[in-house]
């Protein structure tokens, strides 16, 4: 069952995409697959016997995961997880750097991991083809043990630690618009779909409105602008809710997790 972000359990049919296949272990008792998919409780999934070893069917969504199989308790590969993904990968790329030893890529999607997704060294720079699902995510790229942000990639995030991040929108479907403000020096939005940033992403002048987007799943959202450092609600949304400091949210609900823009 799904929630649907009111409160409603509702049943879901889903199509596997994908089989996870292992060897042998044909004395084994109990084999089940774990993985980021599920939180890591691989109790959950058990596998079926086969004439050649296990065998599970299941649906995962866009993007990249890691999994191991636990035979009788025991993880099989001890050294590491194994990687599959589903979806189109998205080409990170950092120009130059040409005189650098080692380029990673690091962020949300991997829990900042400082090692796993080292980047290839091409004849522009680096490069990594790496599969993200619909999100808004925050990242950045280590260049000999030195943290920066994406040069190719213009808006940035303050993660509320003090660090500045690239910001990254895979499948954007929803457009948030501020008209008016023509002389404003800087307008940002910031919402529960990238963490409450303290000093928001910043939106782009459209004609006569102010535009960001970004990707939402389907549900409630809290969210307000940051008009030159002051926030605010949304003038032409009446849905708000009050917050813990008394100046209020705007609210936004999404029925479906929508693929066109607003």
């Amino acid at each position: 069952s799904e929630n649907d972000g009111r409160g409603n359990e509702n049943s879901v049919f889903y199509v596997c995409n994908r089989s996870f296949h292992l060897s042998g272990h044909q004395n084994a008792q109990h084999v089940s697959l774990t993985g980021n998919f599920s939180n890591w409780a691989g109790s959950k999934l058990p596998l079926h016997r086969t004439a050649d070893g296990w065998v599970l069917d299941m649906y995962l969504e866009p993007g990249t995961w890691t999994y191991n199989f636990i035979v009788d308790g025991k993880p099989v590969r001890a050294e590491g997880e194994q990687i599959t993904s589903v979806g189109e990968p998205y080409l990170f790329v950092l120009p130059d750097h040409k005189n650098a030893h080692k380029v990673i890529l690091a962020g949300e999607f991997n829990d900042w991991d400082e090692k796993a997704l080292q980047m290839k060294k091409t004849a522009r720079g680096w490069e990594l083809p790496y599969v993200l699902g619909p999100g808004n995510y925050q990242y950045k790229f280590i260049v000999d043990e030195n943290w920066i942000t994406d040069p190719g990639n213009a808006p940035v995030i303050n993660d509320g630690k003090g660090n500045l991040n690239s910001f990254l929108v895979i499948d954007a479907n929803y457009t948030f618009r501020l008209n008016g403000y023509s002389n404003a020096g800087s307008v940002s939005l910031a919402g529960d779909f990238n963490s409450w940033s303290p000093e928001g992403v910043s939106m782009k002048r459209e004609g006569n409105e102010w535009v960001r987007r970004v990707y939402l799943a389907k549900g409630k959202h809290l969210y307000k602008f940051l008009v030159d450092g002051k926030w605010i609600l949304d003038p032409e949304n009446k849905s708000w809710e009050e917050n813990e400091t008394g100046t209020g949210n705007s609210v936004l609900w999404l029925e479906a997790d929508v693929r066109q823009m607003k």
